[in-house]
């Protein structure tokens, strides 16, 4: 009888934990984002003014600011360009298949007007590096069982006495690969961090040439596969770096994550605060169809 009892009020206490605790969190304050990657590709520009989501929301919706002024100053040559508002947070300046609104040594400044509040960044556009070629090779995992082929990307940095920061971009039939794992950068030829010891005009180290495909994926015969070498700041280098320091901080271990670095400047006494990131790039591209 008492180890009838015991279990009769062990099993109480489990099903007493199924209980479902509704635990209402105070929401975040909202930020303004502004995603201003700006490059001198013959292509439409973009730049996104959006509303932060809560911790919590994971659905794919965003607040979009339709009613902003998205201004884009070239300091240097004194001209002033005007994003116009599309959709989806997204402002456009349409160029002319010759005319760039980018251009190398430039100094240029972006300034957000919202609700009578001007958020600014600046930053300078400085050469990409070269693509001599694409390999195409091909791989089988034994693991996985897939197979298919690999592009690498041949490439060098220009040597000089200012480091370069690069990131590289890879597509497969126009589809960018957009994880955070597949975040491929490189600082002068090599992946070493900013500050480190430089590889000033080297061809790009083995893991930064492969990574164009990333891990796990492989292209097939007739694929086309298109890279882009983006120039960065050392500061937007950074940021990248830390976005991939935060998703691989896992473990016993782990860090206390930090806030996403960002050049916008959120002037003194404005309610809504900042965050985000404006670079202007210069870009090399190359494009390789795998037979």
């Amino acid at each position: 009888m008492k180890k009838l009892i015991t279990y009769l009020l062990f099993a109480i206490v489990l099903s007493s934990c199924e209980d479902v605790v509704q635990v209402k969190l105070e929401q975040g304050k909202k930020l303004l984002v502004i995603d201003a990657f700006v490059n001198d590709l013959r292509e439409t520009q973009k730049i996104r003014v959006t509303l932060s989501q809560d911790y919590f929301d994971n659905s794919n919706n965003v607040t979009a600011i339709p009613d902003a002024q998205v201004l884009l100053k070239d300091l240097t040559a004194n001209a002033t360009y005007t994003f116009n508002y599309s959709s989806n947070g997204y402002y456009t300046y349409t160029l002319s298949p010759t005319d760039t609104i980018a251009r190398v040594n430039h100094l240029y400044q972006l300034q957000v007007i919202y609700k009578g509040v001007t958020y600014s960044a600046t930053a300078l556009q400085k050469r990409t590096a070269i693509i001599d070629s694409i390999q195409v090779k091909y791989d089988k995992n034994n693991f996985s069982g897939k197979e298919g082929y690999k592009c690498i990307m041949w490439g060098r940095d220009v040597p000089g006495q200012i480091p370069d920061f690069y990131w590289i971009k890879s597509f497969r039939n126009g589809k960018f690969f957009g994880k955070t794992s597949d975040i491929n950068l490189a600082y002068d030829g090599a992946s070493g961090g900013s500050g480190g010891v430089r590889a000033d005009g080297y061809v790009f180290t083995p893991n930064i040439a492969e990574a164009i495909t990333p891990f796990g994926e492989y292209f097939q015969k007739y694929d086309t596969c298109r890279v882009e070498i983006h120039s960065i700041s050392e500061q937007c280098f950074n940021m990248f770096q830390q976005i991939i320091n935060n998703t691989n901080n896992q473990g016993l271990f782990a860090t206390t994550l930090e806030n996403s670095k960002t050049n916008i400047i959120t002037p003194d006494g404005a309610e809504l605060k900042a965050v985000g990131f404006f670079n202007m790039a210069s870009v090399i591209t190359a494009t390789k169809v795998v037979q």
